[in-house]
């Protein structure tokens, strides 16, 4: 799988709304770009592990925001609708 599957999805972009969804059991699936800082993808790693919800990384926020069709860095972004 890949950032692909943030194309034609409901997204959320950004860690405060990206906790958000988790929080309100919305995130399906979250991406976590690697070259943020290691304390917030420790945070949302334990409450994704902790919500058994899926996640992976993606090398670069800037990469990650490109995909989730905004022209700056994206620490993280999940899918909250299939």
């Amino acid at each position: 799988m890949s950032i692909e599957e943030l194309r034609n999805k409901k997204i959320v972009v950004g860690k405060r709304e990206t906790e958000r969804a988790i929080k309100k059991n919305m995130a399906k699936k979250v991406f976590l770009a690697r070259d943020v800082d290691e304390e917030v993808q420790k945070e949302l790693i334990g409450i994704l592990k902790e919500r058994e919800i899926p996640w992976e990384y993606v090398p670069l926020a800037k990469d990650l925001g490109l995909a989730c069709g905004i022209e700056i860095e994206a620490s993280c972004a999940a899918i909250v609708e299939d």
